[in-house]
């Protein structure tokens, strides 16, 4: 019994499922891996910022005097802070975050004088990008103020700032970071969907061989499927016996086949778009069934209507079709004298 029950399960067409499952479980824990690696390394570089003549460069530059900020930039997503830093040789232009300000803020104070304590240089990485003319003016403007005898002008600031600001925000995995929490949370979440749909489909299946050992029908199923003469339609994943209808799309589904009152194809569309199509299939105490779900047959309506026919065929007095007429035949009210309608036609053909 234990054993048929196996091979049962076994039957069950869910290895795209499981595979995709097993390959989204890899990519989340590959990309949490990198995600890692990435995020405890340290991040390097030997090019000074007063070496580099082009944007997009990733540069050190080594902090000796630093100001309070000089403007600031509000963004849909940040404020960007901008401030004059030297290394007592070279001015710059950097962008800092509120975290690594308050890191330098000995600096600072030594910068205007609140502590005759000089630190230590502070070597800060960062990338280039071009200084915005705004940024240039604000610079021109916070400068003549500090230093009213500047000979600092528009046509010379190159020669003192130079042409690009460093943002030392921006690193090399500034982009290849976020992507990686974004990839890992959208693919742990569909794998955690797969899981879940997985346990939802083994504790039908479950359920079903439950029901057949119940009412002793275990082996006749098993039987007439292995020894029998059946009709298997493998591309649609169904099995007609003798007196059943076999379905293995997601999990296991047996119906009697004398037990089927009504059958129509149902189609599931979300924002206009067929997601789902399968034969839905009222049994005779009013439950519902699916079989050959479109999942297995891509969107070749063929098979699927080749299902629909084949199975229509093996219980020829059901009722087929979503019609209205059938819709009032199966209503509560009206069933129990469908059921004895078909009954008595299915007992006229033995």
């Amino acid at each position: 019994m234990g054993d048929k029950s196996k091979e049962l399960k076994n039957l069950i067409n869910n290895k795209k499922l499981k595979i995709a499952t097993i390959i989204l479980l890899a990519v989340t824990i590959i990309s949490a891996v990198i995600f890692f690696i990435l995020n405890s390394k340290d991040i390097t570089t030997d090019k000074d910022a007063i070496d580099s003549s082009k944007s997009n460069d990733f540069v050190y530059f080594d902090i000796h005097m630093l100001t309070d900020c000089i403007a600031t930039c509000t963004t849909d997503s940040r404020v960007e802070k901008y401030y004059i830093a030297t290394n007592d040789e070279y001015m710059i232009l950097l962008e800092i975050s509120d975290s690594k300000y308050k890191e330098l803020k000995s600096i600072v104070d030594y910068t205007y004088g609140d502590t005759d304590v000089k630190p230590q240089p502070y070597r800060i990485m960062g990338t280039t990008y071009s200084i915005p003319s705004e940024l240039k003016e604000i610079t021109l403007e916070y400068y003549e103020e500090m230093f009213p005898d500047s000979e600092i002008t528009e046509d010379n600031f190159s020669d003192y700032f130079g042409e690009h600001y460093v943002d030392t925000t921006v690193t090399p995995n500034t982009s290849t970071v976020p992507l990686l929490i974004v990839l890992s949370f959208m693919t742990g979440t569909i794998f955690l969907v797969c899981v879940i749909v997985l346990i939802i489909n083994v504790s039908k299946t479950n359920d079903t061989i439950k029901a057949l050992q119940k009412n002793n029908e275990l082996d006749t199923v098993y039987d007439e499927i292995n020894v029998g003469e059946t009709t298997k339609l493998e591309m649609q994943n169904v099995i007609l016996t003798a007196n059943y209808l076999v379905d293995i799309s997601n999990y296991l589904t047996v119906v009697k086949l004398k037990d089927i009152v009504w059958m129509y194809e149902f189609t599931y569309r979300r924002n206009g778009v067929e997601t789902q199509r399968y034969v839905r299939i009222m049994d005779r105490y009013r439950k519902f069934h699916s079989a050959a779900s479109k999942n297995s047959l891509g969107r070749n309506y063929n098979l699927f209507k080749e299902a629909f026919m084949k199975i229509a065929e093996r219980c020829p007095n059901a009722l087929l079709g979503y019609t209205s007429e059938n819709i009032k035949a199966t209503q509560k009210k009206n069933f129990e004298n469908t059921l004895n309608d078909i009954d008595m036609k299915n007992a006229s053909m033995k």
